[in-house]
This record gives structure tokens, sequence and C-alpha cells, in this order.
């Protein structure tokens, strides 16, 4: 019992390499010692024993030497495996963002609608609160919310610039639901107008105008790979297909000048294109205006213009504003300074809008005519649109936020005052960071954004560099930006091997989807990162100069800056309408315990390429708005909406 409690320990702290040299040596004393364990019966007993039991020991050892090498190779081979398996790709997640434009609003009793990045706010007419937000598409996968078209009471079509359209019913004023959504793919072309005309909804854009009703929708995509590719094609061609009614594109540059909104004249159906009218028909020119839109029909017969028109002509340093008759004829004009971004009649009032003021001129009808009558000028910042909540009281939004102005003194303030202002970060041309902050500013003061928390008004002078990023070189190769800022050129790292001769880096011209400007080129976390006039790109570049579309983020633009974080592969942006935000790469095993929007197109085509079980898309969750004001500091609010001489 001794010997076998001794032999057990000793033959397990032998090493393995040491277990056959030791057997050798025992062997051989074995046969080398006879004699003494002849002469000496009992140790030579003692001996045989003892040598015994290392023997069986060292036997057991080495057949546990064995399998320990076949557990360890099965090991190894696994572990190969796994690694060599297929594994799903990150998702890009936006973990946080704040801000974004106000561009249209629409009062109905007793709620107002506001259109804000890619929602649609309901709003109390009293209380001045949210009711409801609707998402019109998810954030991340759209431009801004910038036009409303409303051809019956209960229905309104709401553009997505460049990426869709939406058609929302308010037979629920409280709460608008979406009905259905036309994307550029289905239509045919980039969306960038809509209107309204005897019931029937025209989409205006990059490749002409089409009828809302000729649109054809889709439907999902099958999972299956072949078959998805060719449902895809089969899109494709009848994209293709949609009769459009005119194309009145024009120019031959890298943005090409697509047509407004559609309008019925006297001579038929017309829309702008630049400066000049045409019809829809023969394309033939009937008179001069960037915009046109048809009068209420109460306040055209009040002034004599059956179905006239408000318009716009626009020119570098300002603009004519004013009436036109339904031959698309001057009635009653004025000239303001800037850029004219809408202009609204209501009752006998005409409104234009500018980023620094709003011009209020009443309509007179005379025995010659109609005419404006003398202009007042209201200060304010970034305005976009204006809607009459009532005799007194005006809503008011655009790129500051929105607030309801107050024309006239009463019980409850003073005259030509913002009240209920609400700020948004918006309108951000120049900014700066020290990786964890990010200070950014326009004309309508400056924002410190704490990177994935929380953004505040600040009173603080912005001294940023520009954004633009033209060229950028990492182990993948190198990424320049064309100098017409329109495409990028990749000279991905060479696939021959070392040494050779006469080989080249291949070289790659990229283009975003739906075109625009190009601001930078960034690499981080091993991807290409590009950012543009309608959002970011990220990329692989693999060997060959191999180009593998990762994530496609959309978002009302131009995006200015991205700063990629020191610790991780997370970066930051600054979009000059589209506000602040995070974005990351998450592997999809943190998917369910990720928070935020995850963008599922990966080439920017309008097609969700990234398929997400429920799990890892149950966490996504929209935006958000940025704290609301203290009431304490709602004056100082309002003044920065409407400065003081």
């Amino acid at each position: 019992m001794i010997v076998k409690r001794r032999a057990a320990p000793y033959a397990a702290r032998l090493p393995a390499h040491d277990l056959v040299p030791r057997l050798r040596a025992a062997r051989t004393f074995l046969t080398t010692t006879s004699d003494f364990m002849t002469t000496t019966p009992t140790r030579a007993a003692r001996l045989r024993r003892r040598l015994a039991c290392v023997l069986a020991a060292g036997g057991f050892a080495l057949l546990a030497l064995a399998g320990g090498c076949d557990t360890e190779k099965s090991f190894a081979e696994e572990q190969a495996a796994k690694r060599a398996a297929p594994r799903p790709d990150p998702v890009l997640v936006v973990r946080n963002h704040v801000g974004g434009t106000h561009h249209r609003v629409l009062v109905r009793g007793y709620v107002w609608y506001a259109t804000f990045a890619n929602n649609l706010l309901t709003i109390d007419s009293e209380s001045g609160t949210v009711v409801t937000n609707l998402e019109l598409m998810p954030f991340g996968s759209c431009g801004g919310a910038t036009e409303i078209a409303q051809p019956s009471e209960d229905l309104v079509y709401i553009l997505l610039d460049g990426t869709a359209v939406c058609e929302v019913s308010l037979a629920n004023p409280r709460s608008p639901t979406v009905v259905a959504r036309r994307h550029a793919n289905e239509i045919g072309f980039a969306p960038r107008a809509i209107s309204a005309v005897d019931g029937e909804v025209y989409i205006s854009g990059d490749g002409g105008v089409v009828r809302w009703s000729d649109v054809v929708a889709f439907g999902p995509l099958p999972d299956n790979v072949e078959e998805r590719a060719k449902a895809m094609a089969a899109r494709d061609a009848a994209a293709r297909a949609t009769p459009a009614l005119a194309d009145l594109t024009r120019g031959t540059g890298p943005d090409p000048i697509a047509p407004g909104p559609v309008v019925r004249t006297a001579q038929g159906l017309a829309a702008p294109v630049g400066r000049r009218v045409h019809l829809l028909g023969d394309g033939s020119f009937i008179g001069a205006a960037t915009r046109l839109d048809p009068l209420p029909s109460d306040t055209a017969a009040n002034v004599g213009l059956p179905g006239g028109f408000s318009f716009i002509l626009q020119a570098s340093e300002g603009a004519q504003v004013g009436l036109m008759n339904a031959d698309v004829r001057e009635a009653a004009t004025i000239t303001v300074k800037g850029v004219v971004r809408r202009v609204r009649v209501i009752g006998n009032v005409f409104l234009a809008i500018t980023d620094n003021e709003f011009t209020r001129c009443e309509i007179v009808r005379t025995p010659d005519g109609v005419t404006l009558g003398p202009p007042l000028y209201v200060t304010v910042k970034g305005a976009r649109d204006i809607d009459r909540l009532s005799e007194n009281y005006f809503a008011v939004v655009g790129s500051f936020g929105r607030a309801i102005w107050r024309r006239l003194a009463d019980d409850k303030g003073p005259g030509d005052e913002f009240v209920d202002a609400r700020r948004e970060p918006s309108n951000l041309v120049v900014a700066a960071t020290d990786r964890r902050r990010i200070l950014a500013g326009g004309p309508e003061g400056s924002w410190l954004y704490t990177i994935g928390d929380e953004v505040e008004r600040v009173n603080r002078v912005v001294d940023g560099t520009d954004g633009r990023k033209p060229s950028v070189s990492a182990p993948w190769g190198r990424a320049t930006v064309s100098k017409d800022a329109r495409s990028v050129e990749i000279r991905g790292t060479s696939s021959a091997p070392a040494g050779t001769r006469g080989t080249s880096e291949p070289m790659v011209v990229w283009q975003p989807v739906g075109g625009g400007e190009i601001f930078g080129v960034e690499s981080a976390d091993g991807r290409l990162w590009v950012w543009h006039e309608s959002g970011i790109d990220a990329m692989t570049v693999e060997p060959g100069g191999i180009l593998r579309p990762d994530a496609a983020f959309r978002i009302e633009g131009p995006v200015r800056y991205l700063f990629p974080q020191r610790i991780g592969g997370a970066v930051a942006y600054v979009s000059q309408y589209g506000g602040f935000g995070l974005l990351d790469f998450i592997a999809r095993s943190a998917l369910p315990e990720t928070t935020g929007p995850r963008i599922l197109d990966r080439d920017g085509d309008g097609d969700d390429e990234v398929i997400l079980t429920p799990e890892e898309a149950a966490a996504s969750r929209t935006g958000f708005e940025s704290a609301p004001i203290d009431k304490d500091s709602l004056q100082e609010k309002r003044e920065d909406i409407k400065p003081r001489e």
C-alpha cells in the first residue's frame, strides 16, 4: 500500500519527455544488478515491487500522453475550423444622434404638424407639446423630410429628399400613420420635389416627373441569394419601365438641374427647371420662375387671379418674389435679399422667407389689378416655413428649431415676439473636437456635443478648421478625393507577390449613389470611410483594390466633419443640417444588448442587404430631440432667434 501510494504521485510528477529515458534506465538497472538481488532477497523484492510500480505508472502515463496528443490535435483542428468558418459581418449602429432641421409646417385645427429630420411631429396648438412623433423611415436610411403635398383633407405626402415619398393618413389628426412608401429605386430616380394637382400627386427629381399612381411598389426581397438577385434585376427593369411624363432635367455637369413641383397652368401641366418653366407635354418654355405654388382658391378669387401662383425667381444676390396669373405672367412683385427658402400666402398676406428674415406684405386688389403693399421685415435666423395658428399667432420652423411668433401685443405679452422656442442643432458649418466633445456652430449659434451623450447651447465662438480631408493612406492602400469632389480614387494594396516587377497598384473609382459633393476620406477600424453630401459610406478595401461595401448611412447633409474615436472603431460626425451623432460597427453577438438604429443598406441602393434576427433588431430605437429649453431661459432663446438692436 505504501509503495502504491508513493508510485502514483512520483509517476505523475515525471515530465512526459522524461518517461522513456527513465524506463530504459530501469531496465538496464534490472539487468545489471542480478547478483545483488540474489544475495539480498528482501531488498531485491522491495526493489522489484518499486520498479514494477514505476513501469506500470510509466505505461499509463504514455497512454495518457498519447491520448493527450489526440485531444490537443482535435482541439487545434476545432479552433482552426471555427476561424475558417464564415462569420456574420458586424452591423453599423447609430449609437447616438441629436439635432436636425424642421422644413415644413402645416396647421390643422387643434394640432399642427412639423417635419423634423426623418419624422413628422404632431404638436398641440394650445400647449405646444409634441403629441406624437411619427418616424417616416428608420433614422440613418433616408434624407430629411423637406416637402409636404396635400391632395385631400385627410391625406398628405411627404418627401424624404433623394430617398422616398411617404403617404401619410391624417384620419386621426393627433396620430398620423404611414400608409405607403415609394423608394427611389421604385420611382426610378432620386425624388427632389412633390406636388398635388387635381387630386393627383406628382414626383419630380433627377430623372424627370412621374405620377405617384404610376410607381409600382416592389415588396420585400427574398432571403435566398439566387432568388434575391433575380428579384433585384426585376426591380431595376420595373423602375426603368415607369412611365415618365417628362424628362426635363437640364445640365450636363455632375449636378444636373432637376424639375421642381408640377403645377397646372393655362397651357397645361408645367414645372420649373432652373429659372425657366416648361410644359410637361412638349417641354416648351412658357415663363420664368425657380418655384411656383398655386394660390389658395379663396385668395385667388379675392385678388382676381383665378388659377394664379406665388412665385420665386432666384438670382445670385437676391430674388424676385410675388404673384403670377394662370399664364405664368407676373402680376405683382417685390425684390428681397438673399436666398428665398419659401413663399407663403395666408389669407391676403404674402410672406417671403429667407435665412435672416421674412418679408410680410398685404395683397391689395386695385381697379388696375393686384399689388403688394409696403413690406414689413421680421428678423429671424434660419426660418424655413410659417403657417397661421390664429389671427395673432403663427408657427415658425427652420434650422433654428421651432417657435411661435406673436405678431401683435395682447394680454399674454408684447408684439413681434417669439415664444415657446425649441432649439435644435442645425446649420453647423464649423467644428472642432478634443475627441471627447465637439464644439460646432453656425449662423444660429454654437453647440457643445458630448460624444455619444447630450448636447447643449453655448455662448462660444467656434475656432475650427475645415472638415475636408482629401486623401488618406492605410495598410489597405490609399484613397484620394477627385478635384471636382464628386468621386474617390482608391488604390488598393497590390496582390502580386513581393518583388514582382512591372506591377502597379490597381485603382478603383467610387461615387456615392445619387452623386453629390464629397467632403473627405478617413481610415478607421480597418475600413475606408467617405463622408459626403447625403451621408457616410463605410467600405472594406480588399487586396487587389476590390471594394466591399459595409454600410451606407444616410442623413440630411452635407456631412462636413468625421472624427474617429481614439478607442475602438467608432466615428463621430457633424452634419450641417442633420446635427451630431456617433456610429460604430457592432458584432452580431452583441446586437441584442446594443441600442440604436441599425444600418441595413450596405451600398446605398435602397435595398436592405443585412438581414437581422428578431433578437438582433429588438434594441433598435429612434433618435431624440435635444433637451427641452428651460423656461427660465426662454427670453435668451427668443433673442437668439430674433436679435434685438
